[in-house]
């Protein structure tokens, strides 16, 4: 009853409107009561929205379509290689109130994937890398995603895979994949303006810089008996070289060069740092990030966690 109103008082304010502006008093009169009208009408479409576009922007996800692959992934053994994973995936577009909704036929939960990245950087002398950190952040206007906030590790994205509409970078390389696997690897890994740099762009753009970039490791995180999804990122190792060793300004500028989605700085990591701590948001830590972290200061080759697990290494091919 309410919203049938606030529709005929709406109508009758634009008639109104209307009628008057024939007889205006004068141009800046008219001007104002058009500016009036518009933020009425606003208003307006914005309340009669429907729930579900309230509920936050669709997200383009990976989901595998394929048990085997799945069930290699979450039991830890005889790991697909990246290409069999990628090909094993199909991309759709979701909004958060809708991941853990199955979306393939047959399965009845979701296993999300895709590549992700942790960045070091080293100079002549250093006895270890430094390695970069983010702080992901809320979005005004969107649901709290808890996944999404703290200091994170992996710079993550997924990717546009045999969508119908157009050709994306990960289309092109895994057709390359299958004729050319050689050059396939060397394609997917060259940073600045590799496959993988292209598909991680949308969500975090690298500096136009040179690096190194190699496979590291594989973490999945488990959580279908509570929310019917499971998680799995092909973490690579980006590494940038300085010639020197870099000044405060050497890093301000560097540092500046990345830009993440939201806005999000990109910092230096301690150089002493405890996992569970530094990564800990409320009173739980991110799962994935801290098996990674863990992989990378201790050198272990499998570590689990809290329904996750981080295995070092992996084929591409």
């Amino acid at each position: 009853m309410r919203k049938n109103l606030s529709k005929v008082l709406t109508v009758l304010a634009l008639v109104g409107t209307l009628a008057w502006l024939v007889t205006a008093p004068s141009l800046e009169a008219g001007v104002a009561v058009i500016v009036s009208l518009s933020a009425l009408l606003t208003l307006e479409f914005r309340s009669a929205r429907p729930a579900k576009e309230q509920s936050g922007k669709a997200d383009i996800k990976n989901v595998i379509h394929d048990h085997d692959v799945s069930s290699r992934l979450l039991r830890g053994e005889d790991l697909p290689a990246f290409h069999e994973c990628v090909r094993s995936s199909s991309t759709c577009n979701l909004p958060p109130a809708r991941k853990s909704l199955v979306q393939v036929s047959g399965f009845n939960y979701n296993h999300f994937i895709g590549p992700s990245v942790v960045i070091a950087v080293t100079w002549p002398g250093t006895v270890k890398p430094v390695r970069l950190f983010y702080s992901r952040v809320e979005v005004p206007g969107e649901p709290v995603n808890i996944l999404r906030k703290g200091r994170s590790i992996l710079f993550h994205a997924s990717y546009e895979y045999n969508v119908t509409r157009k050709t994306a970078p990960m289309d092109d390389w895994s057709a390359s994949a299958s004729r050319e696997p050689d050059r396939a690897i060397a394609d997917l890994l060259r940073i600045p303006a590799g496959t993988l740099a292209q598909v991680l762009a949308y969500k975090v753009a690298l500096p136009d810089r040179r690096g190194t970039c190699r496979p590291l490791g594989i973490v999945t995180r488990d959580v279908r008996k509570e929310e019917q999804r499971a998680f799995t990122q092909y973490v690579f190792e980006i590494i940038y070289r300085f010639d020197i060793t870099p000044g405060v300004e050497d890093w301000r500028e560097f540092l500046g060069e990345f830009r993440v989605q939201h806005g999000s700085a990109v910092c230096r990591l301690p150089d002493s740092v405890e996992p569970v701590d530094f990564l800990k948001k409320s009173e739980d830590v991110k799962v994935m990030d801290y098996l990674v972290l863990r992989g990378l200061l201790n050198d272990e080759a499998s570590i689990s966690h809290e329904r996750g697990r981080y295995t070092r290494g992996f084929a591409i091919m």
